[in-house]
């Protein structure tokens, strides 16, 4: 599935060290895009912790405790508006 995200986002997201894969399709560097277990705030997102996601570095993805992350990709927020999960 391709997502449409608004250009706003995309200036915000200068720092993807990974070109925007999820964008295209559902996956990031070859490997399931973080799983949104719930969101907090705009732009701040927990993510499941997944044995393939829990290693891809990305400057948007935060460790916070010991297997807790928190994403704040301003394009991964409007895709998980558009997804639901």
């Amino acid at each position: 599935m391709e997502y449409c995200v608004p250009d706003e986002s995309t200036k915000k997201t200068a720092r993807c060290c990974n070109d925007f894969p999820c964008l295209l399709t559902d996956e990031c560097v070859n490997i399931p895009r973080c799983v949104i277990d719930k969101r907090y705030d705009k732009n701040m997102l927990h993510v499941k912790s997944v044995k393939d996601t829990d290693d891809i570095s990305c400057s948007y993805k935060f460790t916070v405790g010991g297997n807790e992350h928190i994403c704040t990709c301003p394009k991964h927020y409007d895709i998980y508006k558009q997804r639901k999960y």
